[in-house]
């Protein structure tokens, strides 16, 4: 499947579970899927764009979260160190 493609089928929250994370006071939010499109039929901004409006730090494309078996964990998250940029990877590393 073409980047393209995949960013059409990629899954996405509702304006409503945005709101419910920005409600709660929640600072960041980890993704495992494209953040940056709108909903099929979406139109607020994207996940991308209402976060970061709303000062909830983003990290996407983050992977092996389905082995996370615990509810509360330590996040560390290493970014590179880059001049001049808006975001940086980084390495994620969670301890249960």
């Amino acid at each position: 499947m073409e980047i393209s493609e995949w960013k059409k089928v990629t899954p996405h929250l509702t304006p409503d579970a945005l709101q419910w994370v920005i409600d709660r006071g929640v600072v960041l939010v980890g993704v495992d899927f494209y953040h940056g499109a709108k909903a099929p039929g979406q139109t607020r901004n994207s996940l991308a764009r209402v976060f970061l409006e709303s000062g909830v730090v983003t990290m996407p494309y983050l992977t092996n979260l389905d082995q996370i078996t615990k509810d509360r964990v330590t996040l560390i998250a290493a970014p590179l160190k880059i001049m001049n940029v808006e975001a940086t990877p980084v390495r994620a590393l969670v301890i249960e």
